[in-house]
């Protein structure tokens, strides 16, 4: 990293944090089709008639009616985890413009969960999320904690992510294994020395912006490496939805030797360097360029519609024809660069995994001094603002302190249980998730290399909230070793959150309500009490059966009415 990019200091204005309801979107339906999701909800439409619609949103408005209903469907044997974690999402929405009502039916789900669970394996409470009243939890903290989250967490979150790219450029990155010189995973270091040469290339954008100083790429870079290098250097912190594909842009090297024209630059070509069945990559140094050459991207259509007396074309090669490889040899020749899922399986050489992991602890630990004071920041802004404790969290740590109560006699001398219970509800069930998927807070693309950084700075975070010892010797793994003295660093400190979250004073669910400051729903609620309604349809019979026959406001006569199809 160089000095300039060391000390590059990110305005809060710039974070391209994402629009709400992306945000919603992307912690409530991780595993779905983002678009079709949104796309549903923005449109609301559903082929349920109006009049139930109305009359459902009166029944899930009852507490008992809509506890009943949500006991009855998990009781289900069809009814898996996907489709709890479904309900649970679609039910946010529906009861989203009252916040208060969805946080008590949230508490009264979780008086449920616990009482029935809490003397099987008390530790394993709220550890996964099998229930819908632990999805539902995720959602809640999701909602309560987002002005926290862009105002206190965020910058350092994206900070963090931002010195992760320009950590790995300082030195070789494999366009096709994403192994790195620098890199924070045993797994992912280059298993072969790689000479390079940094150069210094004046860049310019489609738009003919100009970089406003020289960008430093490696001569070793693919021709795709550099365009995302130079669009990051022009366009710096452009959301990511709004960046072309890399295929859609060409590359022109215009050399500052006095050679007229240009020349268009790409990764495959009759160029490429031949090994055995493989061939390699072009890179910047195939080409030959320097360091104050121009280096342009342009739009691929502008580019072929130019005059070609000023530029000099090349003859494409398809993807197709041959097995590539850029600064590793591939141990199985049929390794796809496109599909890092598979990559992944297939470029585990037998000379990389007889290395001791001592062996790679000195370029893991420069990856990890790169990003020390980033990840300072962003462990502080989460477990250590004991002045500035959110009161979503102040009433959570409160009320599962409370719950220790109903533990066996043998249960309740043990200490470590409600820190096990609040680090699985709040590290475990929402930090975490950010942490490692700053993608679903920020509009941001996310590489196969950063992923592997945000799992190992993952690990390291909850180890810092783990009572286990750690016990590390020569076969530990190296990432482990890695952030040792930070983690025993990292512990005390949540230990002292801990003591102060609970000492900080009491606090009401009207508080979090009014603390929350939640954003106006970006959509209408129509689709997803539709959503609800078809499992209310599917489980009619169950659900009437558990509904009071008389004496209440929503009778078991009442919802077969509404349920039943009408001609």
């Amino acid at each position: 990293m160089t000095e300039h990019t060391a000390n590059i200091k990110i305005d809060p204005r710039e974070i391209p944090y994402r629009i709400y309801c992306d945000y919603l979107v992307h912690i409530m339906f991780p595993n779905v089709d983002k678009k079709k999701i949104l796309n549903n909800l923005q449109l609301d439409q559903c082929e349920v008639p109006d009049y139930q619609i109305q009359e459902f949103r009166k029944f899930l408005n009852n507490q008992q009616f809509l506890v009943t209903f949500i006991d009855v469907i998990e009781r289900q044997r069809e009814f898996q985890v996907a489709h709890r974690c479904e309900v649970a999402s679609y039910l946010t929405i529906a009861l989203y413009s009252d916040f208060s009502y969805l946080s008590k039916i949230l508490f009264t789900l979780l008086d449920k969960l616990i009482k029935n669970d809490i003397n099987k394996t008390p530790k394993l409470l709220l550890r996964a999320t099998k229930s819908v009243a632990e999805k539902l939890l995720t959602n809640w903290l999701s909602l309560a904690l987002y002005d926290y989250l862009c105002t206190m967490t965020g910058p350092s979150l994206y900070d963090m992510c931002f010195k992760i790219l320009l950590t790995v450029e300082l030195g070789p990155l494999d366009f096709v294994t994403h192994q790195a010189r620098f890199a924070l995973s045993q797994d992912k270091i280059l298993s072969e020395e790689v000479v390079f040469e940094k150069l210094e290339v004046q860049a310019e954008g489609p738009d003919g912006t100009r970089s406003k100083n020289s960008v430093s790429v490696l001569d070793c870079d693919t021709i795709s490496q550099v365009k995302g290098k130079l669009y990051r250097a022009i366009y710096r912190h452009q959301p990511y939805s709004q960046q072309p594909s890399l295929d859609t842009l060409s590359l022109l090297w215009t050399p500052q030797s006095g050679q007229s024209g240009s020349m268009e630059l790409c990764d495959y070509d009759e160029r490429m360097t031949e090994s055995g069945a493989e061939k390699k990559f072009n890179t910047l140094k195939t080409y030959k360029v320097q360091t104050e050459d121009l280096l342009t991207l342009t739009m691929f259509n502008d580019y072929h519609q130019a005059p070609m007396s000023t530029i000099r074309s090349v003859k494409r090669q398809t993807v197709s024809e041959v097995s590539r490889y850029h600064l590793v040899k591939n141990i199985n020749s049929d390794m796809d660069f496109r599909s890092p899922a598979v990559n992944k399986r297939q470029t585990s050489s037998t000379s990389t995994t007889k290395i001791a992991s001592e062996a790679f602890l000195p370029s893991l630990i420069r990856a990890k001094d790169h990003l020390s004071k980033v990840l300072d920041s962003m462990m502080t802004s989460v477990f250590m603002e004991s002045n500035n404790i959110p009161a979503a969290i102040k009433c959570l740590f409160d009320y599962l302190d409370s719950k220790t109560e109903l533990l066996s006699d043998r249960d309740r001398q043990d200490p470590e249980i409600a820190h096990v219970w609040k680090t699985n509800s709040l590290p475990l069930r929402f930090w975490i998730n950010i942490i490692k998927n700053p993608q679903f807070l920020f509009d941001i693309e996310k590489p196969p290399i950063m992923d592997s950084y945000l799992s190992v700075i993952g690990q390291c975070f909850m180890d810092s909230f783990s009572l286990a010892t750690m016990t590390l010797n020569k076969d530990s793994s190296a990432n482990k070793l890695v952030y040792n003295k930070e983690v025993n660093l990292y512990r005390k400190a949540v230990d002292k959150w801990y003591r102060d979250v609970r000492q900080a004073p009491p606090v009401t669910l009207r508080t979090v309500v009014n603390d929350s400051k939640l954003p106006a729903l970006p959509f209408r609620t129509k689709f997803a009490v539709s959503q609800l309604f078809g499992y209310a349809r599917k489980y009619q019979s169950e659900i009437a059966a558990a509904l009071p026959t008389q004496g209440q406001q929503f009778t078991r006569s009442d919802f077969e009415v509404l349920t039943k199809p009408r001609s």
